[in-house]
Parts: structure tokens; C-alpha cells; sequence
């Protein structure tokens, strides 16, 4: 399987967000907001509007179009608010199990046929410190890649969690595994039998706004690597063409005292 580039190699990891400058971060983040507001207000006379009366068709369908794409710009607004590492962090002791049980049915609605959902849940997990929607967020988008990676009949994506303690050497091909101590972490693999990623591509998944699809060019992995910087944890995926990929996540453990 390949391996992305060295940790060093990947995009500075100062300021706010894996990838932005301090400063940048915080415009990015303002920017977000208050046009975020903006489309609060869009997005609330759009829907008043609709409930006026005795109003055409063509109107409804008007005005239904405004709120599906001020909702749309909204939900952008939110993913950079995360992304600049700027948006609202509510941690919370949760089990990564029972996050990942949560996520079935609506993951296997995502997936439309398209693949098969297979759970492989590690037995007395620690708890993790994370904003549950956000993780949720980040395995949905790590899903829905693999979906999108599935070339020929419906096949197979793996979620599987487990518990490891991790040395010095094994952290340091993480992306952000650098800054980490040698202990134990819990683990969720993210595993697909896709078309996989080339070596030319792998360095740059990553990357706001840069695709390997013809359609969807979006913040969807930098999401996961900003999420999972904010949380202290850290990511790493082997893939190479027509032999799937993994993305592997590390979370800080709990101590069971403290759970």
C-alpha cells in the first residue's frame, strides 16, 4: 500500500487550522460568520415569505429555491467555521461505539445501494473527549468518499474500532502524530475496496477545495483534518489504485477515571 508524504511534508499546521495562517484562519472564520448571519436573515424572510396566502405556483417555487440555496450557502458557512477552527466546540465523554451505531441507518441510506455497511466494534473501548455532531460530520464525509471510490458492483466499507498504545515511530506517520505522546489511543479504521488514490494525489486529499472527481470539489477531508487536529487526535490513509483505501483515525483515550 502507499504512503502519503512525511508529516513534515504535509501543509503547515500553525494558527487556527491545519492549513491556514493564524490570520487567515481568523479572516476566514469572520468572513464565515457574518455572512453566515446574513443568510440567516435571507433564509427567515424567504421562509415568512411562503406562508403568505393566495400566492402563485411559480412564486412557491421561486421562493423554494432561494431557501434550498441559502441553506446550501449556509451549511458552507458552518463547514469553514470548522474548518478555521472557529465555529462552536461542545466535548463531551462519548463512546465511539455508540456514535458509530448512531450513524448506521443514515450512513446506509447515503450509500443508496451503492455499498454494503460492515460495523466491527472493539469490546471495552475507553471514551473519547469530541463534539459528537462533528464526528459524525467527519465519518459521514470519510464514508461518502468511499462511496464515491466504488467502481463496478456494490462493494464493501469497513468501520472498525479498537484500541492500540502507540510508539514514538508508529505516531510519526500521522499527519499531526508528531505532537502526540506514545499511549493508548482508540482507533477507527475507515476501510473501502475502491479505485483507490495515486501516489501523485495522495499528498493532496487534504487540500480545501481540491478533488480527485469530476463532480464535488468541496472542504469535505479538510474537514476531517480539521476536526481531528482541533481534537487533538491525528490521520493517516494508505491507498493505491485499484486496491482501496484506509483512513485511520487516532483519539485521545479518556483515562477510565476520569470517563
Amino acid at each position: 500500500m502507499a504512503t502519503p508524504p512525511a508529516p513534515s511534508d504535509w501543509p503547515a499546521t500553525s494558527g487556527s487550522s491545519p492549513f491556514f495562517s493564524s490570520s487567515l484562519g481568523h479572516l476566514t472564520g469572520g468572513i464565515a460568520h457574518n455572512f453566515n448571519n446574513y443568510l440567516t436573515t435571507i433564509l427567515g424572510n424567504a421562509e415568512l415569505a411562503a406562508m403568505v396566502p393566495q400566492q402563485d405556483r411559480q412564486t412557491q417555487e421561486y421562493l423554494g429555491q432561494i431557501q434550498v440555496a441559502a441553506q446550501q450557502a449556509a451549511d458552507l458557512c458552518q463547514k469553514l467555521l470548522i474548518y478555521s477552527g472557529n465555529s462552536l466546540y461542545r466535548s463531551t465523554p462519548n463512546s465511539i461505539n455508540a456514535l458509530l451505531e448512531s450513524l448506521r441507518r443514515p450512513l446506509e441510506a447515503l450509500m443508496e445501494g451503492r455499498a454494503t455497511l460492515l460495523l466491527m466494534l472493539g469490546v471495552d473501548l475507553p471514551r473519547i473527549d469530541c463534539d459528537p455532531e462533528l464526528f459524525k460530520q467527519a465519518v459521514t464525509q470519510l464514508v461518502l468518499n468511499a462511496v464515491e471510490a466504488q467502481d463496478g458492483p456494490p462493494s464493501k466499507i469497513l468501520l472498525l474500532s479498537g484500541r492500540r498504545r502507540f510508539k514514538r515511530a508508529d505516531l510519526d506517520s500521522f499527519i499531526h502524530g508528531r505532537t502526540l505522546p506514545e499511549e493508548v489511543y482508540v482507533t477507527l479504521e475507515v476501510i473501502d475496496t475502491g479505485r483507490g488514490i495515486s501516489a501523485a494525489e495522495i499528498g493532496r486529499i487534504f487540500e480545501p477545495f481540491y478533488s480527485t472527481k469530476l463532480t464535488g470539489r468541496g472542504l469535505g477531508l479538510s474537514i476531517v483534518l480539521g476536526f481531528m487536529h482541533r481534537l487533538g487526535g491525528a490521520i493517516s490513509v494508505k491507498s493505491e489504485p485499484n486496491q482501496g483505501s484506509t483512513f485511520r483515525l487516532l483519539f485521545p483515550a479518556i483515562p477510565t477515571s476520569k470517563a
